[in-house]
């Protein structure tokens, strides 16, 4: 069984340093400029990974959010390393769009169902967000805000309020939550039958 044969909102288990988290399938186009928006899946963590600040200020790259993501994604294992895709990205900037290239990253205002960032399509929209509900996290529990990658003007950063409506904040050094996200291939092969708690898991891992 592949990726490719499940609906948008599965959950799949992906292993992390200390657990594993669980991913939703979010996307089977990419919201990237690049050459693998055919016969790719974005997949999303379900709930908040952990809380950081954005940075010193609203410019993604070289964030401590970005920094977080490259934490998290030397916690997987080196096979699942193999699978994921980079994925560009372009970025509004303050003036214009700036692409980046990253493995695992924080969603873009456009990724997760709000358009254009200043006339700047960052990305594309991903199916699974489709309302207020859809974008909805938590950590230990609560409904907690989390992080985009996204900024309003230099000094404003995009976030998800607690309630799943986007806004900016004047504080990229307050602590939100962290939402990883990556690209892999539709045909890595999964287990045929999930989990009891509904998740499947992808063949070529091992799992504590």
């Amino acid at each position: 069984m592949r990726i490719s044969d499940l609906p948008f909102g599965s959950n799949i288990k992906i292993p992390e340093r200390r657990e594993d988290g669980t991913y939703e399938l979010a996307a089977y186009t990419l919201g990237c400029l690049n050459n693998f928006d055919v016969g790719t899946a974005g997949l999303i963590r379900k709930d908040i990974h952990s809380l950081c600040r954005f940075g010193d200020s609203t410019e993604y790259a070289g964030s401590d959010l970005d920094e977080r993501m490259t934490e998290i994604y030397n916690s997987y294992p080196d096979e699942l390393k193999e699978l994921i895709i980079p994925s560009t990205i372009p970025l509004y900037n303050g003036s214009g769009a700036e692409d980046i290239t990253r493995k695992v990253f924080a969603p873009t205002l456009t990724m997760v169902g709000y358009g254009d960032n200043h006339e700047v399509e960052e990305g594309l929209t991903w199916p699974i967000f489709t309302g207020r509900n859809s974008r909805k996290k938590t950590f230990n529990s609560r409904d907690t805000c989390w992080w985009l990658s996204s900024q309003y003007f230099s000094d404003y950063a995009w976030y998800v309020y607690t309630v799943g409506s986007a806004y900016y904040y004047f504080f990229p050094s307050y602590s939100f939550g962290v939402v990883p996200a990556f690209i892999i291939l539709q045909s890595v092969q999964i287990d045929d039958t999930p989990d009891n708690d509904g998740s499947y898991r992808l063949t070529v891992l091992n799992y504590a």
